[in-house]
């Protein structure tokens, strides 16, 4: 559970990030988004919520989220 809670604290902090512009930054920003990704798609499992949960949670715009969402 604690895990979960820190997942979810990190996820807020993300908030309104935009994965187009980072990448075009080609910073280590998305260096840093890409791994957060992985992160998100390994802990789901772990958490019992889906990968379109953890895209919820983080508030980012319809464009963004169908980026994030082709990921997973």
């Amino acid at each position: 559970m604690k895990y979960c809670k820190n997942l979810l604290g990190f996820l807020r902090k993300w908030e309104g990030v935009n994965v187009k512009c980072a990448k075009q930054w080609k910073s280590n920003l998305a260096k840093r988004i890409e791994v957060f990704f992985k992160t998100i798609k390994s802990s789901t499992k772990n958490m019992k919520i889906s990968a379109k949960q953890a895209v919820e949670i983080m508030k980012v715009s319809a464009e963004d989220k169908a980026i994030l969402l082709k990921r997973f």
